[in-house]
């Protein structure tokens, strides 16, 4: 497939020519339409994407900070692989991340949050009893995207976000046939109860939700 085709994707909102470069090459990263190892040319890449060769190298420089590619001469990097011990690293620091997040949302989040999530996880029970993995999975993220919006520590917020993206692409890079089974029917479940439990205040049920919620897709 053409690298064209590969970085052919959207974006929601206005971004600046090197942030829209960024989230495409991050984003066919995190689908594994960009498998590891696939080399990128900065040449070839703005090429694709029709733009000059500094927001390609401007984005490969943060790519390569944040861990999704390795930078190999000065205008060449390889989409950098993930394993199996940086996987259980990721969920170990969501495990204990999140809990804190909870611990202060169940203080702060809003109305109008708790109403988005209430209906983002409407959509992801119909997406998942239509068997729709791949929309399963983008509300999931889109679920804990919008619940961390009112964390108020940017930099916790930040931090979760990215490592979240990493989760995101182990799905897809660690298990690329991937399907329904007797785990999404738990993560469903999980939910389901963090809407309850949010709206209760109850911090210790949502933090034994969240050890239990975090766990690793490892074959």
């Amino acid at each position: 497939m053409a690298l064209r085709q590969l970085l052919d994707t959207r974006t929601d909102e206005p971004r600046t020519l090197g942030e829209s470069v960024y989230v495409k090459l991050r984003d066919s990263i995190v689908g594994n339409r960009l498998k590891p190892e696939t080399r990128l040319c900065e040449k070839e890449v703005a090429e694709a994407l029709r733009v000059s060769r500094t927001p390609v190298r401007e984005a490969l420089v943060r790519l390569a900070a944040e861990g999704f590619v390795r930078m190999l001469t000065h205008r060449e990097s390889v989409v950098r692989g993930i394993d199996s011990r940086e996987v259980e690293d990721i969920f170990e620091f969501m495990r204990v991340m999140d809990g804190f997040a909870f611990d202060a949302l169940t203080r702060v989040i809003s109305k109008h949050t708790l109403s988005d999530v209430r209906d983002l996880t409407s959509r992801m029970e119909k997406a998942y009893n239509g068997h729709r993995l791949t929309s399963y999975l983008k509300l999931n993220g889109d679920i804990h995207r919008t619940l961390w919006r009112d964390l108020p520590n940017r930099y916790i917020r930040g931090e979760l976000e990215r490592c979240l993206l990493q989760v995101e692409r182990s799905l897809y890079s660690l298990d690329p046939g991937l399907e329904f089974g007797p785990g999404f029917d738990e993560a469903m479940g999980h939910h389901r109860d963090m809407i309850r439990l949010i709206e209760n205040r109850d911090r210790d049920g949502l933090r034994n939700l969240v050890r239990s919620h975090w766990t690793p897709p490892l074959p």
